[in-house]
């Protein structure tokens, strides 16, 4: 059974399972972050030369609200920068690293839980800075939708920097893919540098948005192969 549970910036925010509420020592001062029935279920204070966050919920999305308040505790209070989110917070979006390096791959999930139907642009944190994707047109995911996006993945002679579909190699040496996103929508993909692209055979033109090469397309229903070549 969800109950209720106050925080900083959102009321009656579900919570399930247990909740665990403290009673602070006489004449410590802590910071509360949210409370049960009159009582602080997290708070911060002081622990040593650092912060300590006490937090008695599991956290676990539910409802928006819900969403709200762990980002609050487990964000907010704590100062701590995000490795990838959305504008405007539209989509549910995590990050995995795929070899360990901070400099290799990285496959970023989005997920329209909210159901959103506005677009957005993603912001992933890199070692040379944030790159802010797509360039060209806010990225558009469907209510109820989830898609997995490759960013900085390396192919031979190039590097793909991001891509909004779901991109599949159909080949060993990774130079063919079948392109994948929510038909009446628009793909689009970037290189660290000029590649010649064809798309269902077509040649697909790339143009230069700051240090990337871009190309945009729209979805199909059944996939689009693309083929990635050197220059000629």
């Amino acid at each position: 059974m969800a109950l209720p549970v106050i925080g900083r910036t959102v009321d009656d925010a579900a919570v399930e399972r247990a909740i665990f509420v403290y009673r602070p020592r006489e004449g410590r001062q802590v910071d509360v972050l949210a409370q049960y029935d009159g009582q602080p279920c997290a708070f911060k204070q002081l622990a040593g030369r650092g912060e300590l966050i006490v937090c008695g919920l599991l956290p676990r999305y539910i409802t928006e609200d819900s969403l709200a308040l762990f980002r609050d505790i487990l964000l907010d209070a704590t100062s701590t920068h995000r490795a990838v989110s959305s504008e405007g917070e539209h989509l549910y979006v995590v990050e995995r690293e795929t070899d360990g390096n901070p400099d290799g791959p990285r496959l970023i999930v989005a997920a329209n839980v909210r159901g959103s139907e506005v677009p957005t642009r993603l912001h992933v944190r890199l070692p040379e800075g944030e790159l802010i994707f797509p360039k060209t047109e806010p990225l558009e995911l469907l209510p109820k939708r989830t898609r997995a996006l490759w960013v900085n993945l390396p192919l031979p002679g190039a590097c793909l920097r991001y891509c909004t579909s779901e991109i599949a190699p159909t080949d060993a040496e990774r130079t063919s893919f079948v392109l994948r996103g929510d038909m009446g929508t628009r793909g689009e993909i970037a290189f660290d540098r000029r590649v010649r692209l064809t798309l269902d055979e077509q040649h697909l033109p790339l143009e230069q948005r700051e240090e990337t090469w871009v190309a945009t397309y729209p979805h199909s229903r059944h996939g689009r192969r693309l083929v990635v070549g050197n220059p000629g």
